[in-house]
């Protein structure tokens, strides 16, 4: 039983750490290499004025870069969800996500509070991230919607968006399913368990139930409902 559990965790982190990876290699080393060229321009420039015009792009690509690092840092834990707690951290996420990409996110939460243990906070905002993610980047999606329930014993979060949908079967050949496994992981992980919907123009459905401290019923609690 441990060693299975260790297992999973072990594919969890590996998916992310390769996930990652992928984003840094397509972002940052990017924005980088652009900006050595355009130094390395710079510097061979005739002129003041044409130099501190390619100076001027530089500070601003340098900018941008930083603002991408400090991102992918809060992705890794976001302060929010230390300090604010479950609920507030998602809507920050769906914020910042609509911000970026122009998708629109609606949060709904209902007794969510004190439910999960910081390391299941963490565990269900990675896993709502990574469906985002799946949503901007694969689905092409216009709306998300993100609702987290307390139900009993267990937490149930769904999030659903309006893109154009896939075949599971054909994804999982094709092995464009490393999104999917990663949250499978840390369903598993965190003792719950995972359901994705998904078919060709119907959009896709993502269910994550995680057990909860105590079991009883839930104090009361809505989130705010925002659309991002």
């Amino acid at each position: 039983r441990l060693q299975a559990v260790a297992a999973r965790a072990f594919h969890a982190q590996e998916a992310e750490r390769i996930r990652l990876a992928g984003e840094l290699r397509d972002q940052i080393a990017q924005d980088m290499a652009t900006m050595l060229l355009q130094l390395r321009v710079a510097r061979q420039a005739s002129d003041r004025e044409n130099c501190d015009e390619l100076l001027d792009r530089l500070r601003q690509q340098l900018s941008l870069t930083t603002e991408a690092v400090r991102n992918y840092a809060r992705g890794l834990h976001p302060p929010a969800l230390r300090e604010l707690g479950l609920v507030a951290a998602l809507e920050a996420l769906g914020r910042s996500v609509a911000e970026q990409t122009g998708l629109r996110v609606e949060i709904e939460a209902e007794g969510v509070r004190s439910a999960l243990t910081p390391q299941g906070e963490l565990g269900v905002y990675r896993i709502v991230h990574e469906a985002l993610i799946n949503s901007v980047r694969h689905a092409e999606a216009m709306r998300v919607s993100v609702a987290l329930q307390r139900r009993g014993a267990e937490l149930l979060v769904m999030v659903e968006d309006d893109g154009h949908g896939f075949d599971l079967d054909e994804a999982e050949q094709r092995g464009g399913c490393l999104g999917i496994y990663g949250m499978q992981e840390r369903a598993l992980y965190l003792g719950g368990s995972i359901e994705v919907e998904s078919a060709p123009g119907e959009g896709t459905s993502v269910r994550i139930r995680i057990p909860v401290e105590g079991g009883g019923p839930a104090k009361g609690e809505r989130g705010n409902g925002i659309a991002a």
